[in-house]
């Protein structure tokens, strides 16, 4: 981390905003691109790929003196983009503007009617309906000085947390990498809430997915506005903003919230609230006794033993392995209410392993339960028939187990495919099953209707060959039709997704995040393997497909069994399935559990 006396040497308070020469400039954006590639990874994806949200850079004037300037865009870094930044900050140079990053890349094309106005907002602009995912997990330590930030900034650190940490003008900036995309518009509030449980001195305020943060390598110029505190019309003090600690160190948001919630609560408490607190706090010290001591790692090896004939521990969120290992007495019913549905919703698993499961948990809780009672709660619990992919994660098992990311998904968020496609799946080639399950995905997301040639080409991330090639399965099945635009201008075909099915054979429902999530991580192959394993599932409450591989070849249009053992032997690999192998009457029968 930066130094006081090295700090002091970037923050120099300036009264006017510099102008900056092509060369700094040029540097300027260099920094600012470094930036803005750690804190959104999918920003250096190559341009052909499809990116599923773009960034917003946003300038706030803070004069009147100024035209209003649109924010900037992008969803990669090309040459292109790159010149358009060096554009949009030349027209920002020497003005009175702060600039903004957005905490959440979004949805450009969807259109947001504003409640007050009536009116569809600002394209380009992120908001709480149009927000998709982030990359990051921030946090604001406003008026806050160096020795301030420093003891914040060591709390942090000892607890095994390394950030970006910016120096913002009148505080301090925190920013945490992070592994993955996480779809969950509320991870900054439950991020902040355990901050400020935990005693740092964070903006309680960075809370919500439409969060704008200021950018580094800019200007603060709060001072030049009447309507902030620091105005000042004689000498205003503009602040270069930096960065004051550098880190790649990226994290799971589960591991975040594990190291986060090992360490003790400081709120600052009422007096009225603090006996009780106090009795809460002696009973989760006890409850994590049992979960967080030397003899844990006994248990777990203990519980992998246990559980390996029935369950992949590993595959699963480390709260819920957590849970398994044991639970203390007044969590137990809770647990339960939540595993349940998890295992049969979430998992596919049958009623009669569920108890045996929740058989081996019992035993290992504090103190045991009965084999019956188990047997007893399950069959209650399971009578319920939750239509949901777990029970209720309260308040209490969060704070106990740690963050699950189970917004990664968004369930009302699905491409409708129809039953006929995959009937067809025996003579369409791997490579049109991407296409089509691209084009569907943009669709969705984008509301892109047409495509030319060379559209399809940069969103699927192929050849013109390769896209002669099977636009013609689709053309000749009526999946996709063409129709020939502006003769006279020399103007080629455009393609659209046919709209309608047949109502008989029905339709199959995959979400949108987790076609992307195959596309990116899954060949063509296991892709098309996968898809079809959810159109075999279809309706059932269940994630599990019992075909045989022979099946599963014939149907996908594989020669031989032996691609598919393959295809699902990787995908197991990949995390996608769990796929158990089992002898019957001296053969051989695979299952597999769909994990997305």
């Amino acid at each position: 981390m930066v130094n006081k006396e090295e700090i002091a040497e970037y923050i120099i308070p300036i009264n006017k905003v510099p102008i900056l020469d092509e060369n700094q400039i040029n540097k300027q954006a260099e920094k600012i691109i470094e930036f803005l590639q750690v804190i959104y990874p999918f920003l250096s994806q190559d341009s052909k790929t499809w990116i599923d949200g773009c960034i917003e850079l946003r300038p706030l004037q803070r004069s009147g003196k100024h035209a209003f300037v649109r924010s900037y865009n992008a969803w990669c870094l090309s040459e292109k983009d790159i010149q358009l930044l060096k554009d949009f900050l030349r027209e920002l140079n020497g003005k009175q503007f702060c600039l903004y990053y957005s905490v959440y890349a979004f949805d450009y094309h969807k259109d947001v009617i504003d409640i007050r106005t009536k009116k569809p907002k600002q394209k380009g602009r992120i908001n709480s309906h149009n927000s998709i995912f982030t990359t990051i997990l921030a946090a604001d330590f406003d008026h806050m000085n160096f020795n301030e930030f420093y003891v914040e900034k060591k709390k942090l650190k000892e607890a095994g947390i390394d950030s970006i940490d910016i120096f913002t003008g009148h505080g301090f900036q925190t920013i945490i990498l992070l592994n993955k995309k996480i779809y969950d518009k509320e991870i900054l509030k439950k991020f902040t809430l355990l901050m400020l449980d935990k005693g740092f001195k964070v903006d309680p305020k960075i809370i919500d997915s439409a969060r704008i943060l200021r950018l580094p390598y800019t200007y603060n110029c709060k001072a030049c506005s009447e309507k902030t505190e620091y105005y000042d019309p004689v000498e205003p003090n503009i602040i270069p903003t930096t960065v004051v600690n550098w880190t790649t160190s990226r994290y799971s948001t589960e591991d975040v919230f594990e190291k986060l919630n090992a360490l003790p609560n400081m709120s600052d408490l009422s007096s009225s609230n603090k006996d009780v607190r106090k009795k809460k706090d002696s009973n989760e010290a006890s409850t994590y006794k049992s979960v967080s001591t030397t003899e844990t790692k006994i248990k777990v090896e203990d519980a992998r033993t246990l559980y390996a004939d029935l369950l992949d521990i590993d595959l699963l969120p480390y709260p819920i392995q957590k849970m398994l290992f044991g639970t203390s007495e007044g969590m137990r019913n809770s647990v339960m209410m939540f595993l349940v549905p998890f295992l049969k919703n979430s998992l596919g698993i049958n009623i009669k392993i569920i108890k045996q499961i929740m058989c081996i948990w019992g035993r290992r809780c504090v103190p045991e339960l009965e084999e019956a009672v188990i047997n007893s709660e399950v069959d209650r619990i399971y009578s319920y028939n939750f239509k949901g992919k777990h029970g209720a994660y309260t308040s209490e098992l969060r704070e106990h187990y740690g963050y699950i990311e189970f917004n990664r998904y968004k369930r009302d968020n699905k491409i409708i495919i129809s039953n006929d496609l995959f009937e067809d799946y025996n003579i369409i080639s791997d490579s049109a099953v991407k296409l089509y399950l691209v084009l569907k995905l943009i669709n969705k997301t984008d509301g892109i209707m047409e495509f030319t040639k060379t559209d399809v080409m940069k969103y699927v991330g192929i050849s013109g060959s390769t896209f002669n090639r099977n636009i013609q399965f689709l053309l000749k099945l009526g999946y996709i039709n063409k129709k020939r635009t502006n003769r006279r201008c020399r103007e080629g075909y455009v393609y659209y997704l046919n709209p309608y099915f047949s109502s008989t054979r029905g339709y199959t429902c995959l979400e949108n995040a987790a076609v992307k999530l195959l596309i990116d991580n899954l060949t063509d192959g296991e892709t098309k393997l996968y898809t079809y394993m959810c159109y075999m599932i279809g309706s059932n409450n269940g994630q599990q497909c019992w075909a045989s591989q022979k099946y599963l070849a014939q149907k996908i249009g594989k020669k031989d069994h032996s691609a598919v053992s393959k295809m699902t032997d990787s995908m197991q690999e990949k995390h996608f399935i769990r796929k158990t192998t089992c002898e019957k009457d001296g053969i051989l029968h695979c299952t597999y559990n769909l994990n997305y």
